[in-house]
């Protein structure tokens, strides 16, 4: 992102605390976000490439409308909620069509919308350097697919026994992570060549997978209760976890991550419709972070396995834009 390395001159989230109406806190240190022009605190940040560009969405009169943001400052995109961004600036998202969500990839400043084939509703999420794009379709009977989309050939992703199935992101080689459901419970997964790991958060009652570097760390978020408010979380290479939670008590969400291990954070302050933000402040966690690890629970690591100990599955739901 343009002025998301801490190494340039960027809005230190401490030192605008008192500005925002934060309260300033001790533990990692954040970039606080700008708004694009037209913005004003309803704006979300999803996607982040290894150069640290960045794109979102703002709310408007009403409307949401998309954006990017480079060095050279913000420019517009159209599609209302870009959700992700790769090496070459290609841009993948979704936007409301007139029976339901459609996705859409920016390919060199060309858009074209992306429908999987019979589907009522598409959300693309994810993009790599190979402009392989990510996300989930409801199909004609209600249920929900994970796909993957390259050059308009789509393969869906569905976790086994799953009820509905969300691919939310994808790195540089071609590993994914998402969300599944089971019609009771939460969880996360990556697949790696179609061996699927489950993910999850020690202790947690849901977690939620959005996004993976070529390193293989994993960012998403969790909670520890129904009602409680969602835990941001680092979950690295090794099977370590970490918590982020910037302003203890309020929503968290990790959102994206690129290869310097910069971090997309989104807090909210009012509700939120899985894999749909209505967020009033952005932020950047920084490259040299170091995580403090919680201690593990052994994961089941193979689909075979997940099916003997009965998969739990995550239901992100119905996309829909609210504003509490």
């Amino acid at each position: 992102m343009g002025c998301v390395r801490l190494s340039r001159a960027c809005l230190v989230l401490v030192a605008l605390a008192s500005l925002a109406g934060l309260p300033a806190f001790a533990g990692p240190t954040y970039t606080l976000f700008t708004d694009p022009p037209g913005g004003s605190g309803t704006t979300v940040r999803f996607g982040i490439n290894d150069a640290g560009d960045y794109v979102g969405s703002y709310l408007n009169s009403g409307l949401y409308y998309g954006f990017m943001h480079t060095a050279s400052g913000f420019s517009s995109i159209t599609g209302s909620h870009p959700t992700g961004i790769n090496s070459s600036n290609d841009v993948t998202g979704y936007t409301w069509a007139t029976s339901g969500y459609q996705g859409f990839i920016v390919q060199s400043g060309v858009y074209s919308p992306l429908q999987h084939p019979g589907s009522s509703s598409t959300v693309a999420y994810g993009i790599n350097g190979s402009d392989e794009v990510v996300g989930y379709y409801v199909d004609g009977s209600g249920v929900t697919h994970g796909f993957t989309e390259t050059a308009g050939v789509y393969s869906d992703v569905d976790v086994p026994g799953a009820v509905a199935t969300y691919v939310l992101g994808v790195n540089d080689a071609g590993d994914l992570v998402g969300s599944y459901f089971d019609g009771t419970d939460t969880h996360a997964f990556v697949d790696r060549g179609g061996s699927i790991s489950i993910i999850d958060y020690p202790g947690a009652v849901s977690t939620y997978a959005a996004s993976i570097n070529t390193a293989g760390d994993i960012v998403g978020w969790y909670t520890t209760c129904a009602g409680c408010a969602q835990i941001g979380f680092i979950r690295n290479a090794g099977g370590d976890y970490t918590s982020i939670a910037p302003l203890p008590g309020i929503p968290t969400y990790l959102t994206g991550i690129n290869d310097s291990d910069q971090i997309m954070v989104a807090v909210l302050g009012g509700s939120y419709n899985p894999g749909i933000f209505g967020t009033n402040f952005g932020f950047l966690l920084g490259d040299g972070f170091t995580p403090t690890p919680v201690p593990k629970i052994p994961e089941p690591g193979t689909q075979a396995l997940m099916a003997a100990g009965g998969l739990v599955l995550l239901a992100l739901g119905r996309l829909r834009r609210r504003l509490s």
